[in-house]
């Protein structure tokens, strides 16, 4: 199976970290301020700050909170809002050998995501957190196309926010 893209830009980044990296950009070059004088100001590496330019990583929640200080805006102004993000699913990688991290964020109705959840929460349970390939795909319910919602027999789902 070939690599799958995760943005439209083509270049495999998850669509977060380019809508942080634009953010970022824009707003340093609003205040004139270059990579050098932001990893001055937050008392960081310039790698650290071209790890977020190059959009190799996101901040953790205590470096955006000082980057945003230091640009003098809100953590939110820097973030995606949850509508701007295009729905992912990623392969990343894992400390164990042989494995690889699989990270979904795909918007599904409320059923059928608990569905799902509450099915990978068992495969944990029972594997210690890793699970076989063919033991997840023997006992997953089928994926639905995109955009149709699932089929209710008039009755729509509770509500499980």
């Amino acid at each position: 199976m070939g690599k799958r893209r995760l943005d439209e830009d083509g270049m495999g980044v998850a669509t977060e970290r380019r809508i942080f990296r634009e953010r970022l950009i824009t707003r340093m070059a609003q205040l004139k301020l270059t990579s050098a004088e932001l990893s001055r100001a937050l008392k960081m590496s310039k790698d650290a700050i071209s790890s977020y330019t190059t959009m190799r990583s996101l901040p953790t929640p205590e470096t955006l909170a000082r980057l945003a200080t230091v640009l003098k805006c809100k953590e939110r102004d820097l973030l995606p809002e949850k509508g701007e993000l295009d729905p992912v699913i990623e392969l990343r990688s894992y400390t164990k050998p042989g494995f690889k991290l699989l990270v979904v964020r795909l918007p599904l109705p409320n059923a059928v995501a608990h569905e799902y959840y509450g099915r990978l929460l068992a495969f944990e349970a029972a594997s210690n957190g890793f699970v076989a390939e063919s033991e997840l795909v023997k006992h997953a319910p089928p994926l639905r196309p995109r955009g149709r919602p699932p089929k209710t027999n008039g009755a729509s789902a509770p509500s499980e926010e």
